[in-house]
């Protein structure tokens, strides 16, 4: 529904999870709203960093309000995340709210959610070759012996394909670096 760009923050899972929501909505959702509550609750740490849960909890417990109430601006952290919720935000966040939410604990499980047209957060590492230093280069293939884990990552997966023998082999992944990487 909507190409989410987490710069310049470190709210990947927040991107991730408020969009896995939009689609189940068929709306878009405020990451400014879902990252405010996050801050509130103490769920966040330095610009945005927390884990896969957290977004899960606060649309379980609030709901997210739509993007048209409270949009992205490109304003400085502290002004992003501590801002002032109106009664009509809120209220609005309650219609979006998800009743529960599951944790996916294999590649099966995600396949059968996959097939039954749900999409998944997921957390991985993140490599220095992402940042082609010295490990991502033309054919633009990773190469992890001379990469190593310095983060973690949040995205969204939204399909499969599989090889000829049916086995899963690509996982196609919504990002939140924005429209001008990847196939938008």
């Amino acid at each position: 529904l909507n190409i989410k760009d987490q710069a310049p923050f470190n709210t990947c899972s927040w991107n991730s999870g408020v969009s896995q929501k939009e689609r189940d909505e068929q709306t878009p959702l405020s990451v400014r709203f879902a990252v405010v509550m996050g801050k509130r609750l103490g769920l966040i740490s330095g610009d945005g960093f927390a884990n896969l849960r957290s977004i899960q909890y606060v649309t379980q417990k609030y709901g997210i309000c739509e993007e048209s109430l409270l949009p992205k601006v490109n304003i400085p952290w502290n002004l992003y995340s501590t801002i002032n919720l109106s009664d009509e935000m809120v209220k609005n966040a309650e219609k979006h709210k998800s009743a529960s939410y599951w944790r996916v604990t294999n590649t099966s499980q995600m396949l059968k959610l996959l097939d039954e047209g749900r999409t998944i957060t997921i957390g991985t590492d993140w490599r220095m070759a992402f940042n082609m230093i010295g490990g991502f280069s033309m054919p633009w293939l990773l190469n992890f012996l001379i990469s190593y884990v310095v983060g973690a990552h949040a995205t969204l997966v939204c399909g499969y394909k599989k090889n000829y023998q049916g086995i899963p082999l690509v996982l196609k992944v919504e990002n939140s670096f924005g429209s001008q990487y990847g196939e938008q």
